[in-house]
């Protein structure tokens, strides 16, 4: 392999990483903007307490769910 073929191969294996690294990004915005939605759910009384906190601990390792309402 010369240099140069090594040189691309090392280019395409970061744009991957930086691509995974964007998906893993834009995931972590999907969900928070999916419990944002619920959480208003939850203020207007269209969902149960227990339904909402529920979701904020099944996603709490995926995103910062301090910035919730915990439904008390």
């Amino acid at each position: 392999m010369t240099n140069r073929n090594v040189g691309n191969t090392e280019i395409a294996e970061k744009s991957h990483i930086v691509s995974e690294a964007q998906k893993q990004q834009h995931t972590e915005y999907i969900t928070f903007v999916a419990i944002k939605l619920i959480e208003g759910l939850y203020k207007e009384g269209k969902i149960d307490a227990c339904v909402f906190n529920k979701i904020l601990k099944e996603n709490e390792r995926k995103i910062d769910t301090s910035q919730f309402v915990m439904a008390g």
